[in-house]
């Protein structure tokens, strides 16, 4: 998914989760939100409290108890960022791992497809 389309989807999920209209988040909007727009990890609503109240200071830059769209998406772009960041890493470091004749061997099957 670019970029592009990322702040979208979350920025959509952000305002059906502002119930209170408010352009905010509270607690309650923030676990259905963060539910949908994380799907990596496996949250279900249930986790104790103490768990959403540490995802949610992550969130709060301000700390004022409740989340703006800047606050939720800085946080949200910054991980997207650094997961790509590690994942080209790990690519990479397979990428050594391989002969000269196996690269050149996947890269030819990546340009065949």
């Amino acid at each position: 998914m670019t970029d592009f389309a990322y702040e979208k989807y979350v920025k959509t999920t952000f305002d059906e989760s502002d119930f209170g209209k408010d352009k905010t988040l509270v607690m309650p909007e923030f676990k259905m939100f963060y539910m949908k727009v994380d799907p990596s990890e496996v949250f279900h609503g249930d986790e104790p409290e103490i768990v959403w109240e540490r995802i949610f200071q992550l969130f709060d830059q301000n700390q004022d108890g409740d989340l703006t769209w800047t606050e939720v998406w800085n946080v949200l772009y910054n991980n997207k960022q650094e997961q790509a960041a590690t994942s080209r890493e790990v690519a990479t470091d397979e990428l050594a791992k391989l002969s000269g004749q196996e690269r050149a061997s996947l890269f030819k099957q990546l340009n065949e497809e």
